[in-house]
C-alpha cells in the first residue's frame, strides 16, 4: 500500500436490519443496525451515507420501506445542531429487514505519525455501494 493512498477493504454484507437513523441540515445519514455473520453470530452496525442512498436501501423493502419513508420524511424539521433521531423499531415492531442487497461497506483509515494507513476504530463503516438482488 503507498503510503500517500489506500485501498479499503471492501465487505460486502447481504443482510441488514435497520433500527434506527439520524441525521441532519447536512443530509448526511448514521444508519444503527445489525448483521449476522454466518447466519448466526449477531454483528452490531454503525454505517454512514447520505440520505438519497439510505432512502434506495429503504425502498428496497417493499413491505414497510414506504412507512419509514413517510417517517423521515414527516421527521425532517431540520433545527440548527439538533440532530434528527429516527427510530424504525417503534412504528414496525423490531427492526426494518432489507435481505435482498448487496451492501458493500468498508472501514475508514487514517494516516498515524508514522505516514501508515491504519484503521479508524472508533467509527463504523462507510457505505461505498450497494445492489439490488433479483431472485
Amino acid at each position: 500500500m503507498s503510503k500517500d493512498t489506500y485501498e479499503p477493504d471492501i465487505i460486502t454484507l447481504n443482510y441488514l436490519a435497520i433500527c434506527d437513523i439520524v441525521f441532519d441540515e447536512s443530509l448526511d445519514v448514521t444508519i444503527y443496525g445489525y448483521t449476522f455473520q454466518d447466519k448466526s453470530e449477531k454483528i452490531e452496525l454503525e454505517l454512514y451515507s447520505n440520505l438519497v442512498t439510505l432512502k434506495n436501501i429503504i425502498s428496497c423493502n417493499k413491505e414497510n420501506g414506504n412507512k419509514i419513508l413517510d417517517l423521515i420524511s414527516s421527521s425532517a424539521n431540520f433545527k440548527k445542531d439538533e440532530p434528527i433521531n429516527v427510530d424504525f423499531e417503534e412504528p414496525l415492531d423490531g427492526p426494518l429487514i432489507i435481505e435482498n442487497i448487496e451492501l458493500d461497506v468498508y472501514s475508514p483509515y487514517f494516516q498515524n505519525e508514522v505516514g501508515e494507513w491504519v484503521p479508524n476504530e472508533e467509527m463504523g463503516y462507510i457505505i461505498d455501494d450497494f445492489r439490488v438482488m433479483t431472485n
